[in-house]
């Protein structure tokens, strides 16, 4: 195999100073959206000034133990839009969780040949690649079988990226809404925080995490707390929703790393990558409308959240959005979890049965 020339970011120091310059990149890209009364304005805003920073060379830095808490946060926000209500629709959502096996075989199987041939990536890079799957786990498997991590890390961190800052605007041209600012978008949480509702809050999150850790669960910061929240809320033992304030900071830290996370790639290496991510997430969107246009003849379920529910984005920033424009929160975070879990079981148990098969056709590249 070539020696490849593609060189990762190099992230730059960890300084205090690094940090804060990255905090204030970001609130000053937050407060610019939330004047704008853009969508998601304090995690668009900061993932927009930040990324535009790292590209300008500015040396910024988020630590890595930072986002896991924000994700708690939201977490628990996604697990208490759980309601009740939902164990009346449940039916319909086994039709289009098997329709998200198809999905995903579908997408990864045109993103694969796309990577594979167009692009002339490596066998296992172009593989663990084009899966819509979590980033550390296909980096993961990907490298124990030969494939070059760089590349799909950046591959996978560009995915995210894409739909996080083309989801509001594909949904306003299919739908014709504009997702509110998460903030006052009619929630029924206060700015300030009291102390039942932190009480509430801190506990939910950390004991959620704790027994997601226990269970060996994909994503415990995330996941856990969310189902504590949802099993809390669908019980209802208490009804409590997070504090806006909370919700702000967590969205500014989530933009912030995620733009953060880019500081030292070299502009070449940018380009290149971003080419290919643009076109592999524009299959993966293309045919998740698809997928939901068929779904909503099939089940009568909202098209909202059926376009949510099939976008190759992350789980914390999907539901975001879906948090924003009032959709079924529930409906989607499963939907996200299960292809995840699905891709993650058997992406490697795929790769290792037929990947011979699919080396030995592609060897003369």
């Amino acid at each position: 195999m070539a020696k490849s020339r593609f060189q990762p970011p190099r992230p730059p120091g960890r300084s205090p100073r690094n940090v804060l310059l990255a905090l204030a990149l970001g609130v000053c890209g937050g407060a610019a959206f939330f004047y704008l009364h853009l969508p998601l304005a304090w995690m668009m805003g900061s993932l927009a000034f930040c990324l535009l920073g790292s590209l300008a060379g500015l040396p910024l830095h988020m630590p890595r133990n930072i986002r896991p808490v924000m994700l708690a946060l939201i977490g628990v926000l996604l697990g208490s839009n759980f309601d009740p209500s939902l164990f009346d629709r449940i039916e319909s959502w086994f039709v289009s969780l098997s329709f998200l096996g198809l999905f995903i075989i579908a997408g990864a199987t045109l993103c694969y040949l796309f990577l594979r041939h167009v692009a002339r990536l490596p066998l296992p890079t172009a593989f663990f690649g084009a899966l819509p799957g979590g980033l550390a786990e296909m980096a993961a498997f990907g490298e124990s079988v030969g494939g070059d991590i760089r590349k799909i890390i950046l591959l996978q961190s560009f995915r995210i990226l894409i739909v996080v800052l083309t989801l509001p605007a594909v949904l306003w041209l299919v739908l014709g809404v504009w997702p509110a600012p998460l903030v006052d978008a009619g929630s029924q949480a206060a700015w300030w925080p009291g102390a039942a509702e932190s009480l509430w809050l801190l506990v939910t999150a950390g004991v959620g995490w704790r027994l997601a850790l226990l269970l060996r669960l994909h994503s415990p910061a995330l996941i856990g707390p969310m189902l504590l929240s949802a099993v809390i809320h669908l019980t209802g033992i208490s009804a409590f929703h997070p504090p806006l304030l909370f919700i702000a900071g967590a969205q500014l830290v989530m933009g912030t790393s995620l733009g953060s996370g880019f500081a030292g790639m070299k502009h070449r290496d940018f380009g290149t990558s971003i080419l290919c991510a643009g076109a592999t997430t524009s299959i993966l969107i293309l045919l998740g409308l698809a997928f939901a246009w068929v779904l909503v003849q099939l089940t009568g379920l909202p098209l909202v959240d059926l376009m949510l529910a099939f976008a190759p984005g992350g789980l914390s920033e999907t539901s975001l959005v879906a948090l924003s424009l009032q959709a079924t929160v529930s409906f989607i975070a499963v939907h996200h979890v299960v292809r995840v879990f699905l891709i993650t079981l058997l992406a490697p148990l795929f790769y290792l049965r037929v990947g011979g098969g699919l080396k030995q056709q592609g060897r003369g590249d």
